[in-house]
């Protein structure tokens, strides 16, 4: 099933009507409304659309939400619902809407939000539909107070409305497989990339943003679509081409998901013009298509080209081991080290289709912008070993682990990216350590991390003794605060011995499912997976299953990677001695039997160099491999799309 989310501001206000470029009647303004949600429907009127709206009926005395619907059903010729919650103490008339071609869409609860002045508290609606049998999908649509002087200038009544509809949403969903969406103009500049906004007087923006937003995220929500430049939602009536340096810009208007059995498919901006080129409102909208799967798992990976790491990146040669980590705000972070065992670390975005490297024509390649600041590596630590690994969350916490230079000690450092300015007042960003220095938790050889996004760790690695130099075990941690802006983290007691063999690999998601793959012990040509939950209250891993992964491979594999997302799909590559080729498989777990489905057999085809290989993946599908090619020192990538299979 296929719904589409759309939310706009219809602000057809009267803060426009002294400026040049405005289309002076509302009821003009309306009516280009009217036919853009029209066409929008026209693009798929067998899915399901949901259409959020923010701002109607204000400062007008008509009824704008039943003109709406009643357009909307003479052109397209289907029957559509509403529903609506309005402030009716605001003197402005703030309201909000919904209208729908579904009709199996119950109200479950109408909210006042916090408010500024002259009465004008604003609202949220939460809805619930059937989306399958026994299926249910929730829907928050909502608008934010200002963040102006006389309104909310500190963020507070943001971040309470925010903090509010989190716990309605607790009480009528508080299924973590229940896909739940939250949408509306929250009037918080997303800060999480430098370039998508512009605060001429707002140096709290960040904060704002951080305490709204990252609330949602903490709680398992994920930004639809991860902005750039081009979507741009909120310009002030003035050309969005061409936004002004002296006045604020950028995005106000999200889509937040919690993803249940739902994947992101394709988001647009929208900019409702009438025939002059003059838009309708102050703010652009939002469209964002889910496909919403009953069971199924994906099967492939369509990759796109291959991609070598910067000329000038540092710190790699032919002994380097590196690691790479995706979250769900498309930022990355690689780490590597070079063969005198210096640390480096690079700051990476991904970027999609028209957003290539060149600013070319659309090649439809995904690409890692790097964003480091002064040059593509930078070293953070001296003299350590060459095993490393490194973990991200959604909030940008990192934690990076790696060997001593007697590679027997295993030590970890925790940071969070940060924003970064040049002489040149250029930002970009940067790792900061917190501490700086790494500290000592076990001791052992091969190792990886995981985290999730409540800040539970799970490392494994080899033995350290030559007695027990096979043995595989697990170290539990959560990430703390240890104040002055210091973080550490508690591990609780010693490293469990799960099972034996070679370089293990790990990876976690927010329903606390672990997975693990390493190499056998004693035939090289097998390679094994087990499938565990977390338990954070009992400190444990309760492994499920552990079995050999069965290929039709005879080749001696040489290293192993996994990536998973929170829709229990799994990614799993790995590296043959002969061919060289990289291989890789997807699987879904199979959460009745404890197991996990896997399609196997698939080869990207790439000459890699032995053991030498990483993988991350996000929730949206999104699948990043980096490996060398042999006889060459500077790595490459690929990054992949997760393509889905029909229902069985």
């Amino acid at each position: 099933m296929k719904i589409h989310i759309v939310s706009y501001n219809m602000a057809m206000g009267k803060n426009g009507e002294d400026r040049n470029k405005i289309i002076k009647s509302k009821e003009a303004a309306l009516e280009v409304f009217e036919n853009g949600f029209s066409n929008l429907y026209k693009q798929d009127p067998e899915g399901v659309w949901l259409i959020c709206v923010e701002e109607i009926n204000k400062n007008d005395g008509g009824n704008q939400v039943e003109q709406v619907k009643d357009s909307l059903e003479q052109t397209t010729s289907v029957k559509w619902y509403t529903h609506r919650n309005k402030n009716g103490v605001s003197l402005d008339g703030e309201s909000i809407a919904v209208f729908s071609n579904y009709q199996n869409i119950g109200e479950k609860e109408k909210i006042s939000l916090p408010g500024g002045k002259w009465g004008s508290y604003r609202v949220a609606m939460l809805l619930e539909f059937e989306i399958a049998a026994g299926k249910k999908l929730g829907l928050v649509s909502t608008h934010f107070i200002q963040p102006s002087e006389d309104q909310d200038p500190e963020g507070e009544k943001r971040k309470d409305s925010m903090s509010l509809i989190l716990e309605r949403i607790r009480e009528h969903f508080n299924d973590a497989n229940e896909p739940v969406i939250i949408c509306g103009d929250l009037n918080v500049f997303d800060t999480s990339s430098s370039d998508i906004y512009n605060i001429p007087k707002d140096d709290d923006a960040i904060a704002v943003y951080n305490n709204t937003i990252g609330q949602a995220l903490e709680a398992g929500f994920k930004k639809g679509y991860q902005p750039t430049r081009d979507d741009i939602t909120y310009h002030a009536w003035d050309d969005p081409s061409n936004l002004p340096s002296d006045k604020s810009w950028g995005i106000f208007d999200y889509i937040l998901v919690r993803n249940g059995s739902s994947t992101f498919g394709d988001h647009e901006i929208i900019n409702f013009k009438n025939a002059d080129s003059i838009p309708a409102s102050d703010h652009k909208g939002v469209h964002l298509q889910l496909d919403y799967s009953e069971g199924g798992s994906s099967t492939t990976i369509e990759w796109g080209e291959e991609i070598q790491f910067p000329d000038e990146s540092s710190g790699f040669d032919n002994d380097s081991i590196l690691a790479i980590a995706m979250n769900n705000e498309n930022h990355l972070v690689e780490v590597h080290c070079d063969e005198h065992g210096n640390h480096y670390y690079m700051v990476g975005y991904l970027r999609f289709n028209k957003y290539n490297l060149n600013d070319s024509d659309d090649t439809g390649t995904a690409y890692i912008e790097w964003n480091t600041a002064d040059t593509a590596s930078q070293v953070y630590e001296t003299g350590q070993g060459k095993r490393i690994a490194v973990a991200i969350d959604d909030c940008d916490n990192i934690v990076e682990v790696h060997t001593d230079s007697d590679e027997d000690d295993h030590r970890y450092r925790v940071g969070k990216l940060a924003l970064e300015y040049n002489d040149e007042s250029k930002p970009s960003w940067k790792i900061d350590w917190q501490p700086a220095d790494s500290h000592n938790y076990d001791t052992g050889k091969d190792l990886a991390v995981a985290m999730d996004n409540k800040m539970n760790i799970v490392e494994v690695h080899r033995g350290q003794s030559k007695k027990h130099d096979q043995e595989l075990s697990a170290n539990i941690g959560k990430v703390v605060s240890s104040g002055d802006s210091q973080t550490s983290i508690e591990w609780h007691d010693e490293g469990n011995s799960y099972t034996d063999g070679y370089n293990p690999a790990v990876t976690m998601n927010d329903n606390l499912f672990v997975v693990e793959a390493h190499r056998g012990n004693d035939h090289k040509e097998q390679h094994y997976y087990r499938l565990g939950v977390l338990d954070p209250s009992k400190k444990d891993i309760s492994w499920k299953v552990t079995s050999k992964f069965d290929d039709s491979n005879d080749e001696d594999v040489t290293g192993v990677a996994v990536a998973m997302d929170n829709n229990s799909n799994v990614a799993y590559v790995y590296t043959t001695e002969t061919t060289k080729d990289i291989w890789y498989a997807i699987g879904n777990i199979d959460t009745a039997n404890n197991n996990i489905l896997w399609n196997t057999g698939n080869t990207i085809g790439i000459n890699a160099q032995c053991s030498k290989i990483a993988l991350t993946m996000d929730n949206n599908h999104n699948v990043i491999v980096v490996y060398f090619k042999s006889g060459e020192s500077i790595p490459y990538y690929r990054v992949g799309k997760l393509i889905k299979a029909e229902n069985q």
